[in-house]
């Protein structure tokens, strides 16, 4: 073997290394391929794909999910129509005669209550504090406010007045715009290969536009390799720049929508602050008291700190929706 076919076999085998430890570095990490299981659970939620909404929590099925790190397992009991139990059964669809005031909790995988048992959700806890309403649960892991905002108009029907509770955190602006990464969790966590979207943008006069479900092209090996899958959301990432630009004043918009469609029907919206930062909270704020739509102040202090998440995820935990149900429980009692 002469020199230069030395260096070029020793090229690729220092390449095929590099490659061979990147990729086991990106999964020990935690970036599966997409399409993979989430390597903290040993059984999966379930969702299914929705041709309006993306995805839904899938109906009347009760899912056991067990992470690996010595953890309790924790139930998960979905309802029809994607409701998660709030202990008694929802009468969504009785007759009017026979249905309690209902409490209509909108939100994402914070309001949905992951990593928690039923008995530990928000929505929950208020069913129990609140026995004179009905409550529901409407939280949908990776929702954004847009999405929200068509589950609200499922669950609108004249006559039948509802108080929505809208759970809402900062990272809901990028999952209201076409950014690929902030759909990746759903996928790895319900073993998606491609994921639907729908997002909003701006017109030429700054007006919000909707728009369908929305997948995108898959890279090969995308399936198999975490590096490919990695190169996928970079430069996915990279052709979405120009809608990060517009994610505030879309979710503001979308925020208008929510109140509006309340207000139309004779219902009432509530936003519930979760977690936004102490800029967002204070630009949200400003923002919700300029267009009169109410709102609860739920952003913690220790929000970003180990005392209020799980211990094995960054999600809330038992003692933040405690906090959030008596700020709850305290705005209607007021």
């Amino acid at each position: 073997m002469n020199k230069t076919a030395k260096k070029v076999a020793s090229f690729i085998l220092a390449l095929a290394l590099f490659l061979l430890v990147l990729e086991l570095a990106l999964r020990f990490v935690g970036y599966a391929p997409y399409g993979g299981k989430d390597p903290r659970m040993d059984i999966n939620s379930a969702q299914f794909f929705d041709s309006v909404k993306g995805w839904r929590s899938s109906e009347g099925s009760t899912v056991k999910i067990a992470f690996k790190q010595n953890t309790k397992p924790f139930n998960e009991t979905v309802l029809s129509s994607g409701k998660r139990a709030t202990k008694i059964k929802n009468s969504f669809f009785q007759k009017p005669e026979f249905r309690k005031p209902q409490l209509v909790f909108l939100g994402c995988s914070f309001m949905f209550g992951f990593g928690v048992s039923d008995k530990d959700t928000l929505p929950w806890i208020i069913q129990n504090e609140m026995p004179e309403r009905e409550v529901i649960n409407f939280g949908t892991k990776g929702y954004g406010t847009y999405q929200n905002l068509l589950s609200m108009e499922e669950v609108v029907i004249k006559d039948l007045k509802n108080v929505f509770i809208y759970g809402f955190n900062d990272f809901h602006e990028t999952r209201n715009i076409l950014y690929p990464p902030i759909i990746r969790n759903v996928m790895r966590q319900n073993e998606l290969k491609n994921f639907y979207v729908p997002y909003c943008d701006l017109d030429k006069k700054g007006e919000l536009v909707r728009h369908a479900p929305k997948g995108f092209p898959e890279f090969p090996l995308r399936s198999s390799s975490a590096i490919i899958s990695l190169i996928e959301d970079i430069y996915f990432s990279l052709k979405t720049i120009p809608y990060l630009l517009k994610k505030d004043r879309i979710t503001k918009l979308l925020l208008i929508e929510m109140n509006n469609l309340a207000e139309d029907n004779g219902d009432k919206f509530i936003v519930l602050l979760q977690r936004l930062s102490l800029e967002k909270k204070k630009e949200y704020i400003s923002f919700l008291k300029d267009n009169k739509i109410k709102y609860i102040d739920g952003v913690h202090p220790k929000q970003n700190e180990p005392e209020m998440q799980l211990s094995f995820d960054s999600h809330p935990n038992q003692k933040m929706y405690q906090y959030w149900a008596k700020l709850v429980v305290d705005y209607f009692g007021d």
